[in-house]
């Protein structure tokens, strides 16, 4: 829904620039993208309010927002995606669990043809945290922090930096899971 929202908001901005554009079009997709607006902001309240009222969620968000790179859009997607895969695995469920789980693991190499092939992840996971996790991992090249220490010292010894990216990305939920296993 978001990514439908962002679509019809370049729309509008392109319709904004037409002097030719009908005003009823013009008006009806304003109409359209503040609903919209107004519908994905009800859950979006609503969530936030559960993460008040319960302490444990509250303490945990707080928790991860501490790890650089993790804001208010990756904090509580990721909370969830802890709370579900260490219900699954028990707290003794490792930080290579959960990069799988989320699928920013390398998947094997099976064919047995060729082994020069570039570097790649398994994709099985969510789609959705794995491209938060990545903006996140971006966000904290931004500071000096071990993530961005992480991040040179890869792009440093030849690695491509979006494969570095990735690195840090893995990097950035390593530190997450860490930080939610500790308290």
């Amino acid at each position: 829904m978001v990514d439908w929202k962002q679509r019809e908001r370049r729309r509008y901005e392109q319709l904004e620039v037409r002097p030719d554009a009908s005003t009823t079009v013009h008006a009806g997709l304003e109409h359209l993208l503040n609903t919209v607006e107004d519908e994905l902001a009800t859950p979006e309240r609503a969530i936030a309010e559960q993460v008040v009222q319960h302490d444990k969620l509250r303490a945990g968000e707080e928790r991860l927002r501490s790890v650089p790179g993790v804001g208010a859009r990756i904090a509580l997607p990721l909370l969830v995606a802890c709370e579900r895969f260490y219900a699954l695995a028990g707290r003794d469920g490792d930080v290579n669990g959960m990069v799988a789980y989320v699928g920013l693991d390398p998947p094997p190499r099976e064919t047995g043809v060729s082994v020069r092939r570039s570097a790649l992840i398994s994709r099985h996971g969510d789609r959705l945290l794995r491209a938060r996790l990545y903006m996140g991992a971006l966000g904290a090249l931004r500071g000096h922090n071990p993530i961005h220490a992480f991040y040179q010292r890869l792009v440093a010894r030849g690695k491509p930096k979006k494969v570095a990216l990735v690195a840090a990305a893995r990097k950035l939920l390593a530190c997450a899971c860490a930080v939610f296993i500790s308290g």
